[in-house]
């Protein structure tokens, strides 16, 4: 449904892992699985699906020096615009945690917005560099997915 074009969606890619593994799970004792190669990542963006930047390496922001933190968000996206040969203007912050001084940084390296983990619908006056989402799970099918889009449901999980 996604890549017929009656739906679209926003990839997130550590850029660093192209055609790696989430080896940022290793530590939680997840298995390793394959992340899209640079061909799958091409064609994602061929289908008129988002491509997004997660950071080079799926870092701790808030655990770096200022300028490894810069060096990670900015170096993702030219990593993938060079990749799909089309602008990369969403981001997500790994790990969900930043820092005001991290959503500067990605304001300043070009970017139009970036996610949070927070769930949630996004409203008119959020901070377009502070975005909730609704997660997505494989699991997730239309009725829940409408559920969590038409409805307060994610609402209530905002925080705010």
């Amino acid at each position: 449904m996604v890549c017929s074009g009656q739906v679209s969606a926003t990839n997130y890619l550590v850029s660093g892992q192209i055609d790696g593994s989430n080896v940022w799970d290793a530590s939680q004792g997840v298995p390793p699985a394959p992340l899209m190669n640079a061909e799958e990542v091409r064609e994602w963006a061929r289908l008129g699906q988002e491509v997004g930047a997660h950071t080079v390496d799926h870092v701790h922001l808030p655990a770096l020096p200022p300028a490894e933190a810069r060096r990670q968000i900015e170096t993702s996206k030219a990593a993938l615009e060079d990749l799909v040969a089309m602008p990369v203007t969403a981001f997500c912050y790994p790990y969900g945690e930043q820092q005001a001084a991290h959503r500067e940084m990605v304001r300043e390296a070009g970017y139009d917005n970036a996610t949070l983990t927070q769930r949630g619908l996004a409203r008119a006056d959020d901070n377009p560099f502070g975005l909730p989402r609704v997660h997505v799970h494989c699991g997730t099918n239309l009725i829940r997915f409408l559920q969590k889009c038409l409805t307060r449901h994610e609402d209530k999980r905002r925080g705010d």
